[in-house]
């Protein structure tokens, strides 16, 4: 709190950042809730040191995930309006990996300035670890049905007043309450977000992306899609941000792509994303087919 006071006073504006309101509310979650979570899956007592130590890590993981969830769940939906459901698992998965990256980083680059050799052996294994949480964030993003969305007012008002219910499950709740509370909620979050989930998949999306003066709009239904035009310009790159659009909606190709010009305004990028992207059909201007 005192950080917190230190930071306004100075900068008054950076009370509207969504990283300071996450990094707080997550801190905060975390002290309020996350010691009596460990206290709910402590093993008893009879259990081996080397076991219990291992397991109050991943414990520890389990509760500073979801004490932090339980606070920045509002704020996650306000601005980005979807909450990821597997934190819990990505965490588990890389959050050791993510602990050992920083110092080996900061420790890396400070040796760097003296010694690069020694930077070198730090920072090929910080590389090694990278590609790992890398991975994990790809692997935990192709899993079906792991977001929680937030489209309406209705939405986000649901999403507050289960906020608010875990909060007091995890600051009133007595042990007892505890272990039947949390998984009844986490069973309904994971209902909700199969649900809402099946369908947003279904219903029909028409994005325009970004790409400067260039031009790329998505067409998609379920795992169906169709492209018109696929040309970014500057630092836009269409076909890299199509592939993207389509990872995000666990489409594996596009049915059809439409271009409404052979040139670098429409079609800049479309020879790369032939080469990613499986396609069906071309629809091409008659003059151009004719060519």
């Amino acid at each position: 709190f005192a950080a917190l006071l230190l930071i306004l006073v100075i900068l008054p504006d950076s009370l509207t950042s969504v990283s300071l309101q996450l990094s707080f509310a997550a801190t905060f979650g975390i002290l309020c809730f996350a010691s009596r979570i460990q206290y709910l899956l402590a093993l008893p007592k009879r259990v081996r040191n080397p076991v219990k130590r291992l397991y109050r890590v991943l414990s520890g993981t389990v509760a500073c995930t979801v004490s932090s969830t339980a606070i920045t769940a509002p704020i996650l939906l306000y601005h980005f309006s979807y909450l990821s459901v597997f934190s819990v698992l990505s965490n588990l998965l890389a959050l050791w990996a993510v602990s050992l990256v920083f110092p080996l980083l900061f420790i890396g680059g400070v040796s760097g300035l003296f010694v690069p050799t020694a930077a070198a052996v730090l920072l090929t294994p910080a590389g090694w670890l990278t590609d790992y949480i890398l991975w994990v964030s790809d692997w935990i993003a192709g899993l079906p049905y792991g977001l929680l969305y937030c489209e309406n007012h209705v939405d986000f008002a649901f999403a507050i007043v289960l906020s608010a219910l875990a909060a007091l499950l995890l600051w009133k709740g007595s042990r007892r309450v505890l272990a039947a509370g949390i998984p009844l909620l986490v069973l309904l979050v994971v209902g909700i977000s199969v649900w809402r989930g099946t369908a947003v998949q279904n219903d029909l999306h028409i994005s325009v992306l970004p790409e400067g003066s260039g031009q790329a709009i998505v067409i998609s239904c379920g795992e169906q899609a169709a492209l018109i035009d696929c040309s970014g310009s500057g630092y836009h790159n269409a076909a890299e941000d199509v592939a993207a659009y389509l990872d995000w909606y666990g489409i594996d190709s596009l049915d059809l792509v439409i271009l409404t010009s052979v040139d670098l305004g429409h079609a800049r990028n479309v020879c790369e994303l032939f080469r990613e992207i499986p396609v069906e059909r071309v629809l091409l201007p008659q003059k151009n087919r004719e060519n």
